[in-house]
């Protein structure tokens, strides 16, 4: 196991953190512990955005299995539906 310095922000940059993890922990756990750290809305769907490469990550994946390394940015931003009914 190892440990990744990376940034998270929030799809708006209203909330920023340069956090220390280890590589072995799960997306949907960093998520979990974003929406309690940062009040995020609980009735949003939030997903996470690996900033470098304009690509969600799957929330089961852990950040090594993702390719983040240390120095990455990562976005939390809400999934929004749209349509008529």
């Amino acid at each position: 196991m190892s440990v990744i310095t990376i940034t998270l922000t929030t799809y708006d940059r209203s909330r920023c953190a340069e956090v220390t993890l280890p590589d072995s922990l799960t997306v949907g756990a960093l998520l979990d512990q974003c929406r309690k750290r940062w009040q995020l809305d609980s009735a949003e769907i939030f997903a996470v955005r690996h900033v470098q490469r304009n690509a969600r990550l799957s929330e089961n994946d852990s950040l090594s299995t993702s390719g983040v390394v240390t120095g990455m940015e990562l976005q939390i931003f809400p999934l929004v539906e749209g349509g008529c009914r």
